[in-house]
């Protein structure tokens, strides 16, 4: 899978359980995620900022809310799993990605098309001069 930056195995130290002699779980594993590469495309993704972002690399700045999330198509590689810049902390995943996670019974994640992954900190603001009651 393209844009898996780490596959590390986590070590369980023990397990606290009201039942005697429970077993060890599972191996578990952390997956790091690459980042830096797909940009989000902010005018396409209707982004509304507070403070908008003032360095083209990163694309952070004081987010109000986007309504869904589009990538500019010249900064994506084919990557299965990133980081897009512009929002580090979401994950993105092509349909390959999750096609894989579903035939392998993975279960712990949760896809929303991208044409739905829209969020506002700020639900019933119109305007971020609002903001300037709450300081």
């Amino acid at each position: 899978m393209a844009g898996v930056k780490g596959f590390d195995p986590v070590v369980v130290l023990g397990v606290k359980s009201r039942r005697r002699n429970l077993p060890m779980p599972p191996n578990y594993y952390r997956v790091s995620v690459a980042y830096g590469g797909p940009a989000l495309d902010m005018e396409a993704s209707g982004f509304e900022w507070i403070n908008p972002p003032t360095c083209n690399v990163c694309r952070s700045g004081n987010i109000m809310r986007w309504q869904r999330l589009a990538l500019e198509s010249n900064t994506w590689q084919g990557e299965d799993i990133f980081r897009p810049r512009g929002l580090s902390g979401q994950i993105m995943v092509s349909q390959r990605f999750k096609d894989t996670c579903e035939q392998n019974g993975i279960t712990n994640a949760i896809f929303t098309p991208a044409e739905l992954a829209g969020h506002d900190f700020y639900p019933g603001m119109k305007d971020p001069s609002e903001l300037k009651r709450y300081r």
